[in-house]
């Protein structure tokens, strides 16, 4: 087994927000089911292939807060029962305010003490046309 990314230990929560996912193609509505401070699972009717970047506006249920961020498409998976249809995202590009409003949340629900929120903004030049 290949050893975990440093990003994919980062505390996970199942929060349930709703999110707007946009692409050149349109924009679609979706889920968010669970989060961490480096990306996040969307529940979606239509996921995007892996490698994609989409541009993700999350609602925040309290206080009418609207989270902004680029992500890439880290896998995908649509159409098997019994397993949720969506895609896992990386955080390729969001603030510092943000990410720590999500850091927050996923601290917060997971109750977890002495742990400090990410709070450093995320900005990953991705080169398409390498990948």
């Amino acid at each position: 087994m290949a050893p975990r990314r440093e990003e994919d230990r980062r505390p996970r929560a199942d929060l349930k927000w709703p999110v707007t996912v946009q692409t050149a193609a349109g924009s679609m509505d979706g889920l968010m089911e669970n989060a961490s401070s480096t990306g996040l699972f969307i529940a979606c009717a239509s996921p995007l292939r892996p490698k994609e970047l989409c541009e993700l506006t999350i609602e925040v249920p309290v206080g009418s807060q609207r989270l902004r961020a680029t992500a890439k498409v880290i896998w995908s998976r649509a159409g098997r029962p019994s397993v949720p249809t969506g895609m896992g995202v990386r955080f390729v590009k969001i603030s510092g305010t943000d990410r720590k409003k999500i850091s927050d949340a996923v601290i917060h629900h997971l109750k977890l003490k002495e742990v400090k929120p990410d709070d450093d903004t995320i900005e990953i030049v991705v080169d398409a046309s390498h990948e």
